[in-house]
């Protein structure tokens, strides 16, 4: 598989459509699927394929919505792109529908502010329109977004995670759980790195020379500092050092892709305690995920859009001649036979033959 088609894979992972059977009735007009009697529209749907369709074709080309996405199960990229979007609406309503089932709190006032902060950020309302959303359209899904926020805040509230499942969660997933502080001064000579660590064993300040000397622009202005990160966020170099070196030692002049670096550990974590806050929080957001997904098996959705077909308004048709143009006719097929004489040529040779006679 190809790097572009890898990219192309990642940015469209998802299942195909969840357990949902295709309505049997009569399809309502304008719909392409249908959450407890609210319609999802085609034009909600074409608004979500559109934007999505033209990156995918930006990214991999002419002809890769034809290829495949998987394979084995005869998938396309159209389709998944199709089906992604598709699920994406159904569970947002659902979502959203549930928020309201709830009684979250959507503040109007809040709503329109970031409706017009939206459209502003777009160019304005034309802007919106040009690329196939409508006010109508943004507004609600500023809406659906409240109250799926709310409810996901008040259900992770209700969550329950003990002890034993955070510890058998930080085992099951260790190697993930290392992280450290450090900071780092940037420069694009050796010489000039050798220069600031003879300061630096003089006795001058670390976070001085980073604001003096610096040429990491993200850092340089904070000391140097680079926060806390995991092992494997940083270059190959850089991660060795910070995660093997000893807490508290600056190091001698390390090179990377981006020049030299002098780097100050400041901390290391890998026990339990340091990250127990956000196990918890994976823990729930499992919990989020299965709440979710006994929702979708729940409710009653009506799916009227195949995803493995694509939409009309995109379909590329042969085109026919135009009118009065020639069709070119096929080539005539090669043959063993030896194709007749021309009559005149044909009594000329007799003649010859006659005067030789």
């Amino acid at each position: 598989m190809s790097k572009m088609k890898k990219l192309l894979t990642v940015l469209l992972a998802g299942t195909m459509m969840f357990s949902l059977v295709a309505c049997g009735s009569k399809k309502p007009e304008g719909a392409v699927a249908e959450v407890n009697g609210t319609i999802i529209t085609e034009e909600d749907f074409e608004a979500l394929y559109g934007m999505q369709r033209g990156y995918i074709l930006m990214q991999g080309g002419e002809g890769i919505l034809d290829e495949f996405y998987d394979e084995e199960n005869g998938i396309t990229f159209g389709e998944q792109i199709r089906s992604n979007i598709l699920n994406q609406l159904v569970v947002t309503e659902i979502l959203a529908q549930e928020g309201k089932k709830e009684d979250v709190e959507v503040d109007a006032a809040e709503v329109e502010a970031e409706l017009a902060n939206q459209i502003e950020g777009v160019g304005g309302v034309e802007a919106l329109g040009e690329i196939g959303i409508s006010e109508e359209m943004l507004k609600k899904s500023i809406e659906d977004t409240y109250y799926i926020n709310g409810l996901r805040e008040a259900k992770m509230e209700t969550f329950k995670v003990d002890d034993k499942a955070v510890e058998e969660y930080f085992e099951e997933h260790k190697a993930g759980y290392k992280t450290a502080k450090a900071s780092h001064i940037l420069v694009e000579t050796e010489e000039e790195a050798k220069d600031i660590v003879k300061r630096l064993e003089a006795g001058e300040d670390f976070a001085e020379l980073a604001v003096e000397l610096s040429q990491d622009p993200g850092s340089a202005q904070a000391g140097g500092e680079l926060g806390e990160f995991g092992q494997g966020q940083m270059v190959a170099e850089f991660d060795e050092y910070v995660f093997s070196g000893e807490v508290g030692a600056i190091s001698d002049p390390i090179q990377s892709d981006f020049g030299y670096h002098i780097i100050k550990i400041t901390d290391r974590f890998e026990d339990l305690e340091h990250f127990r806050e956000d196990i918890e929080m994976a823990l729930k957001a499992e919990q989020w995920s299965d709440y979710v997904d006994g929702l979708q098996k729940r409710t009653k959705a009506k799916i009227y859009l195949d995803p493995k077909e694509e939409l009309e308004k995109y379909k590329v048709e042969e085109e026919a001649p135009a009118e009065g143009e020639e069709v070119p006719e096929e080539p005539a097929e090669n043959t063993e036979e030896t194709p007749e004489e021309p009559v005149e040529e044909a009594e000329e040779k007799e003649e010859k033959k006659e005067g030789t006679k």
